[in-house]
């Protein structure tokens, strides 16, 4: 049997019912999402970004790595790596204090 697929992507019905969306891929909605997320922190630091780095990973732990660094960046290039590590530490750190800057009772 030849393969084949759906040319709808969208249906909306007339009367009214919530509309029925095909998702092609199982990958397409996370590369939405990993490109939302990448767009909101582009625009959170506007033209003032000095340097990037990115990891994407896939379920087979396959993975991709890429950095750069603008002439103007605080940050040298042999350093990206801990400086990003050190960084994503001090997110999930925030993530478990409580909204008093306090960690919770049972992190002492």
């Amino acid at each position: 049997m030849p393969d084949c697929h759906l040319r709808l992507r969208t249906i909306r019905f007339k009367d009214g019912r919530a509309p029925l969306t095909i998702l092609r891929e199982v990958g397409s909605f996370d590369q939405r999402l990993v490109a939302k997320r990448i767009g909101e922190v582009i625009a959170r630091h506007g033209p003032d970004v000095a340097g990037f780095a990115i990891v994407c990973w896939q379920k087979d732990c396959a993975s991709t790595a890429d950095y750069g660094c603008s002439p103007v960046s605080p940050i040298p290039e042999s350093l990206v790596c801990d400086f990003v590590r050190n960084r994503l530490l001090i997110e999930r750190i925030d993530s478990w204090r409580g909204p008093d800057h306090t960690l919770p009772p049972d992190a002492s």
